[in-house]
């Protein structure tokens, strides 16, 4: 009995340590995509509290009633008395798990005589610096005084 070569052989021990390389780079460059992944949906998440919170208040400062006249000072436009020091310092909103400071500013006859432009600004408490510039929001709305 004989036997038949075909010039075939297995894989050597380089080209299976060379292989097991090659797979673990890309088993750690998708892990790493995926802490990535998992950052910026955290992220996300935080802006999207923020915007809700700004828009909470806007809307409650939408529907209070405004004073009008001459010599107003702009942090006394609200009638309510607790709204005329222009800000909150909040801990928790109802929507939010973290502390914020949340600010406005309402300004009367800007940009015409019979509007008012309210600002707000909301920021996360405890970050200071370049960070509180980048994770700020601010909206700005007009509002007419005509028909208060």
């Amino acid at each position: 009995m004989s036997t038949i070569k075909t010039g075939e052989s297995g894989f050597t021990i380089l080209e299976v340590v060379i292989a097991l390389m090659i797979l673990g780079v890309g088993l750690m460059s998708a892990a790493a995509m995926q802490t990535r992944a998992v950052e910026g949906t955290n992220s996300a998440n935080r802006l999207t509290e923020r915007v809700a919170v700004a828009e909470e208040w806007i809307e409650d400062l939408m529907s209070r009633p405004i004073r009008t006249g001459e010599g107003l000072v702009p942090d006394t436009l609200f009638t309510d008395p607790d709204m005329n020091d222009g800000t909150w310092q909040d801990g928790p909103a109802p929507c939010t798990s973290r502390p914020l400071q949340t600010q406005y500013r309402a300004t009367a006859g800007y940009p015409l005589e019979n509007l008012t432009t309210i600002g707000i600004t909301v920021t996360p408490s405890g970050v200071s610096g370049e960070q509180k510039e980048k994770k700020r929001i601010t909206f700005s709305y007009i509002r007419s005084t005509r028909w208060n």
